[in-house]
């Protein structure tokens, strides 16, 4: 037998289950991941927090500092869960395109159009779902000027304007706190030391640990130092 026709004959064999491998991880990556929480910490239940629908065209960043990005496929339309209260969301627009032509050997067949990141400032309410709401582009030209000035805007179910798209501005986010259940709060009531006022040690060290997690160097050595004086 033709040794040639054996090494092509391999060297397709495991072209094809590499194929097949990615195919499997990549249809696995988009079923399994259709909801990102946002923060550290314990999971929450959908009536805890509200949902933020961002379509493939939309590549979200950051929110309230923490980042979330960095998915195998940038193009895949994700859930986003926010906690009640305000949150800071940091987004590009990006869409794809075919190159036109013959295309040389090694170059990329299509072209990416990105917008610069821009900050969305979501009040979000538990239970609430909420979307990105952006033009239709048709063409290259199109997706190019959108880029230039991305203007998208954040609507709730109503279709009522709840965010807008302005500059990004990189400074310290202020981070909302999931909020207690019934269940944390009759625990607290029966565990309680007969401050009514007072709250459960493990909620404030949760927020400690949130809050820890986005201060900056000199923030945290500010912090040891009046910590232990």
């Amino acid at each position: 037998m033709n040794l040639r026709w054996l090494n092509w004959h391999a060297n397709t064999m495991k072209k094809l289950i590499l194929m097949s491998f990615a195919g499997a991880v990549l249809a696995g990556c988009s079923g399994a991941i259709t909801r990102v929480q946002t923060w550290e910490g314990p999971a929450a239940s959908e009536a805890q927090v509200a949902t933020l629908k961002a379509p493939g065209s939309v590549n979200v960043i950051e929110v309230n500092g923490r980042r979330v990005g960095n998915f195998l496929m940038e193009d895949l339309a994700l859930d986003y869960e926010l906690l009640p209260g305000r949150n800071t969301v940091i987004a590009t627009h990006q869409t794809i395109w075919a190159k036109s032509g013959v295309v040389d050997n090694g170059e990329a067949k299509v072209d990416t159009i990105a917008s610069e990141p821009q900050q969305f400032v979501i009040m979000a309410e538990a239970g609430d779902v909420y979307r990105f709401d952006l033009p239709e582009l048709s063409t290259r030209a199109e997706a190019k000027a959108f880029a230039k000035n991305f203007t998208g805007r954040v609507v709730d179910q109503q279709g009522k304007v709840v965010a807008e798209a302005r500059s990004y501005q990189s400074k310290p986010a202020v981070l909302p706190v999931l909020p207690r259940s019934s269940s944390d709060e009759q625990v607290g009531d029966n565990t309680g030391t007969g401050d009514e006022g007072s709250e459960p040690p493990g909620n404030t060290l949760q927020e400690l640990k949130q809050i820890w997690g986005q201060a900056t160097a000199e923030e945290r050595r500010a912090f040891l130092r009046w910590a232990f004086e």
